[in-house]
């Protein structure tokens, strides 16, 4: 699956163009035919239903639609994993962390 991001959209011919190459062809799936072969994902004008949201990285705007009347609930971290090796204040040998495996 490709993940690209758009440079420009020809709405008249009805044409996109992305900032980076598709590893794949970008045509109809023969064998799926009824499946859409690319969409649009995190564009404000395609929040149109319940349980979609949009995330503005630029703007630090994240726009919800919630799915019900529930509360929403955003906490804020700082980071969310921490991992430090010894770090010897007194001389020149720190001991990093290794073979981590998540």
């Amino acid at each position: 699956m490709n993940i690209l991001p758009l440079e420009s959209v020809d709405e008249e011919n009805q044409i996109a163009y992305t900032s980076i190459d598709a590893t794949y062809g970008m045509s109809r799936l023969h064998f799926l035919k009824d499946t859409k072969s690319c969409w649009v994902e995190n564009v404000l004008e395609e929040l149109d239903q319940p349980g979609e949201w949009v995330l503005n990285s630029k703007q630090g705007k994240l726009y919800l639609w919630p799915r019900n009347d529930s509360k929403v609930l955003a906490p804020g971290l700082t980071e969310l994993i921490r991992i430090e090796g010894d770090i010897d204040k007194r001389g020149p040998e720190d001991t990093p962390v290794r073979n981590l495996t998540f």
